[in-house]
Parts: C-alpha cells; sequence; structure tokens
C-alpha cells in the first residue's frame, strides 16, 4: 500500500462548425488526484496494480470564441 500525490495540467473543450459559423470553448483545469495504490502480491514478472482515491480539479481557465455568427 501507497500514497500518491500529482499534479496535472487538463485542456478540455469542444468545437461546433456548421456552414460557416464556429463556435469553439475551452477549459482549463489544473487536477490533483490523491491515489491509494494497492500492489497485488504476484510470483510472475509482471505485477498488477489497483488505484483508488478522489481527485480535485480547479479552474485556471476558459474561453469561448464564436465565427462568422
Amino acid at each position: 500500500f501507497s500514497l500518491e500525490v500529482e499534479a496535472l495540467y487538463s485542456m478540455k473543450g469542444f468545437t461546433i462548425s456548421e456552414l460557416s459559423d464556429d463556435f469553439t470553448f475551452k477549459l482549463n483545469y489544473l487536477e490533483l488526484p490523491v491515489l491509494a495504490r494497492f500492489e497485488m502480491a504476484n510470483s510472475s514478472a509482471a505485477t498488477p496494480h489497483l488505484y483508488a482515491g478522489p481527485a480535485l480539479g480547479i479552474r485556471v481557465g476558459c474561453g469561448a470564441k464564436a465565427e462568422g455568427i
């Protein structure tokens, strides 16, 4: 058993295009997962792991852009 804390920067969003109109929406997050890692006892060369735990997501930016509308 061990605990792992990571910091991840994630960019999410979508674009809708219809005829000559475009709409783009973007979100930027800083994600901080705290994972409990369980290592399975195994005698082979490959060792399976199980991860579980919560994650905190902090929005650090967002934006929307429309063209042709």
